[in-house]
């Protein structure tokens, strides 16, 4: 029997809509078993965040079979029964509580001039035995970068000052005649007045803690960054200048020097005259430089000019200190290569730490509240 044509096209039409229902069917059943499937694998809650009160879900236990009863063993005796084990809480994470009189502290102290400085100080559990540092920053910058290698000096057990120069940092005020300091306007006379009265002044600072016998001033070394390291090396010469009068020290304090980025003058201060001075030219110096052409030629030229006044000194029957000298193959410098040289912070702990807490037995404390 012959189909009529419109007969045959409804029944296509019906089929092929059977077809498209059934597969929406289906697509909309696989959505709803993910759903189930996925509920409650959101993000997870964190109930001790603030503002969430929404009550933790209480975990399903799975169907599991009953435990069977526990046999007797082949041999008749009766099975030990294992005790659980006991998990002790980690505390190897547990920061150690810092003592209140080892925290670091801010202390105010002023030049014979009248200048207002800031020292940021690490004080030492050592005592007497405890080596003292000096840090002298580079000209327009400040001490809080160098916050990680005081921390690291202070673990040593050194007694640490981060002094902030004079129009700089923390100590940027006034100047004795009433005027901002303007730091990029420095002279010369600007620089030596860091050197006999800031340093001078942060000295007094630290001796008052030697008499207190919270630290040793006669292990002292000094650490100057960049245009730092020429007001390191007056300041050195300087307090080695001064002459002990009878059992009075009033000096000679300096037992270790670390140039980092030196340059070879600025304004018409140079560090050069220091080098031959025949106690400066005897310290253990080290000398930290990147990899560029300026800092590498100016911390070879640094270096010869020690290496030469310890051969033709004052003192040159006594076996000469070698200059140690750390090229950091890093194109940085100055506060730079200190964060971010690597093994840098190291390296000037480990030199301190060799020269000075290594050797505490041949720097003996001295008493100062004569001076």
């Amino acid at each position: 029997m012959k189909q009529h044509p419109r007969a045959i096209t409804l029944a296509s039409d019906s089929t092929l809509k059977t077809t498209i229902g059934l597969r929406v069917f289906l697509i909309m059943c696989c959505v709803a078993a993910m759903s189930v499937a996925a509920w409650g694998q959101g993000p997870a809650f964190d109930p001790l965040a603030p503002g969430n009160r929404r009550p933790m879900p209480t975990p399903q236990q799975p169907n599991t079979p009953p435990a069977r009863p526990a046999q007797a063993a082949p041999t008749g005796r009766p099975v030990a029964s294992v005790p659980p084990k006991t998990t002790r809480p980690n505390t190897s994470n547990k920061r150690k509580k810092i003592p209140e009189e080892l925290k670091p502290r801010l202390e105010k102290i002023t030049t014979k001039d009248g200048v207002q400085l800031q020292i940021g100080y690490f004080p030492s559990d050592k005592g007497k035995k405890a080596p003292t540092v000096l840090l002298v920053h580079e000209w327009s910058g400040q001490t809080s970068p160098y916050v990680p290698l005081a921390f690291k000096l202070q673990a040593e057990g050194c007694a640490v000052a981060l002094l902030d120069i004079r129009g700089h940092g923390r100590s940027r005020v006034m100047g004795p005649d009433g005027k901002p300091i303007e730091v990029d306007r420095a002279t010369k006379r600007d620089l030596e007045a860091v050197v006999a009265l800031d340093m001078e002044a942060a000295k007094k600072f630290l001796r008052s803690e030697n008499d207190a016998e919270k630290l040793n001033l006669n292990a002292l070394a000094v650490i100057g960054i960049e245009e730092g390291s020429l007001l390191a090396l007056n300041w050195a010469m300087m307090d080695w200048n001064w002459p002990s009068i009878g059992t009075k020290k009033q000096g000679q304090d300096v037992k270790a020097l670390v140039l980092v980025s030196p340059i070879k003058s600025v304004n018409g201060v140079s560090g050069d005259m220091a080098t031959r001075h025949p106690a400066i030219s005897r310290l253990p110096v080290m000398i930290v430089s990147g990899s560029s052409i300026s800092e590498n030629s100016e911390a070879n030229r640094l270096s010869k000019l020690f290496e030469r006044a310890r051969v033709t000194g004052k003192y040159n029957n006594a076996q000469p200190l070698p200059v140690k000298a750390m090229r950091v193959r890093a194109n940085l410098s100055g506060v730079d290569l200190i964060l971010r040289g690597p093994g840098v912070v190291d390296g000037i702990a480990s030199f301190v730490k060799e020269n000075l807490v290594d050797n505490m037995d041949v720097l003996p404390w001295v008493q100062r509240n004569d001076d």
